[in-house]
C-alpha cells in the first residue's frame, strides 16, 4: 500500500513539477518590468532625503551663523529684531523644503504607478495574444510561457489512416492562459 502511495507520488510530482515551473516563470518580463520601476522610484526617494537632509543640516548652519552675529549687536530692540527675522526665515526655509520633499516623492510614486501599470498593460497585451481555446497538440502552438495546451487532459481520440491498422492515439487539448 505504501508502495503504491510512493509511486503515485512520484507521478504527480513528475506530472506537475513543469506546470509549476511554468507557472513561476511565465511572468518574468512582467516582474522585471515592476522591478525595474520600483528601483527607480527608490533610487529617486534615497536620493531627494539625502538633497533634503543637506538642505536642512545648511538651513541650520545658516540659522546658527545669523543668531551668533546677532548677539554681536548691543540695542536689545535691534539684536531681538535680528533673531525673530532668523528664525521666520528659517521656519520659510525649512517649510519650502519639506513641501518640495513631499512633492517630489508624490511625483515619484505617481510615476512608479503609470510604470507598474503599463507593465501591467505590456503583460496583458502578450496574453490577449494566446490564443485561447483554440484546438491544439502542443504548448508550442499556445505562445509559451503564458500560454499552454491542455494536451494532458485533451481528448484522445484513435486515428487509422484509411481504416488500416495499426492505429495511434491523437490527444488535442486547448490553448489556456497560465
Amino acid at each position: 500500500m505504501m508502495r503504491r502511495s510512493l509511486v503515485a507520488s512520484v507521478i504527480a510530482v513528475a506530472l506537475l513539477l513543469p506546470f509549476a515551473v511554468f507557472a513561476r516563470n511565465f511572468d518574468f518580463d512582467y516582474r522585471m518590468c515592476v522591478r525595474e520601476a520600483m528601483n527607480r522610484r527608490e533610487v529617486g526617494i534615497i536620493d531627494n532625503t539625502l538633497n533634503h537632509n543637506n538642505n536642512k543640516i545648511n538651513a541650520y548652519h545658516d540659522h546658527r551663523a545669523r543668531l551668533f552675529d546677532a548677539w554681536d549687536i548691543e540695542n536689545d530692540k535691534d539684536r531681538n529684531n535680528v533673531i525673530r527675522n532668523a528664525d521666520k526665515d528659517f521656519q520659510n526655509i525649512v517649510k519650502d523644503h519639506d513641501k518640495n520633499y513631499k512633492n517630489i516623492v508624490r511625483d515619484l510614486s505617481n510615476n512608479f504607478k503609470n510604470d507598474e501599470r503599463g507593465c501591467r498593460n505590456a503583460y496583458n497585451d502578450r496574453v490577449k495574444q494566446v490564443p485561447t481555446g483554440n484546438v491544439c497538440f502542443s504548448s508550442n502552438e499556445c505562445r509559451p510561457p503564458i500560454g499552454y495546451c491542455t494536451t494532458e487532459t485533451g481528448e484522445c481520440r484513435m486515428s487509422c489512416e484509411r481504416n488500416s491498422n495499426p492505429c495511434i492515439q491523437v490527444c488535442s487539448g486547448r490553448c489556456k492562459v497560465r
